[in-house]
């Protein structure tokens, strides 16, 4: 074989092998989420109760800079997922901005929560919902919407959820629920206005959405609650 034909063929395979190895296109995408003042606002996975409308809105707190579609780009400061450009995020009327936002796209109003953050301190700084509870419910984690129980004492509830506002938070982990019966399950606290906020609840370690270390006696609580319901996919 010549020179110049072995050359080819080097050059050939040179092109295949570029060609294996090239990256596939990035068609990663955020969730439905904002960015703004250090702190990421998810939109819940699930129901948030009723919808909001626009007398839930409270003043504009600022304009979505860049609609950020591509899920590897990080969000910088009044970024989003979803939210085009332009579009403004509202306060929603009797919360703090630091737990609940507003914003539009696609031709509907959402709402947006607050993610754990280097600014909370203690449960309230992440959920603002203290004297506005009127239920807690427990919800299946394994069967989505599926209710395990109900208390809707209200000086009980009322109870529970001054324990969630006081209990501290510690960001270092480990993150998550642990999955199978009997180790988790979603606390959903009904609000007077007719909206709800979900949570997961580690039962084995007394944890709330990842970082409220509640324990004690809201893990009691929770337990007797189970314990008196009659459900088999806890």
């Amino acid at each position: 074989m010549t020179t110049r034909a072995t050359a080819h063929l080097v050059l050939i395979s040179a092109v295949l092998m570029a060609a294996c190895i090239r990256p596939e296109p990035d068609t990663s995408r955020h969730t439905d989420l904002v960015y703004w003042n250090g702190i990421y606002y998810q939109a819940p996975f699930g129901s948030t109760g009723r919808p909001l409308s626009d007398e839930d809105l409270g003043p504009e707190q600022f304009r979505v800079n860049t609609r950020v579609e591509r899920g590897t780009t990080p969000l910088t400061d009044r970024d989003a997922g979803w939210v085009p450009a332009g579009s403004p995020v509202f306060a929603v009327v009797g919360y703090r901005t630091s737990f609940r936002l507003a914003a539009r796209h696609d031709g509907r109003l959402f709402l947006y929560e607050s993610a754990p953050n280097a600014a909370a301190q203690r449960g309230a700084d992440l959920l603002d919902i203290e004297g506005r509870v009127v239920a807690i419910a427990l919800l299946s984690s394994l069967v989505p919407e599926s209710l395990v129980t109900r208390l809707d004492d209200r000086t009980r509830v009322d109870e529970l959820v001054h324990l969630v506002s006081v209990a501290p938070v510690d960001l270092s982990g480990p993150w998550g629920v642990e999955g199978g019966p009997g180790k988790s399950i979603l606390v959903s606290f009904e609000l007077a206005d007719g909206t709800r906020t979900v949570r997961g609840y580690n039962r084995v370690r007394g944890v709330l959405s990842d970082v409220i270390y509640v324990g004690g006696e809201f893990k009691t609580a929770i337990e007797s609650l189970i314990s008196t319901s009659p459900c088999s996919q806890c």
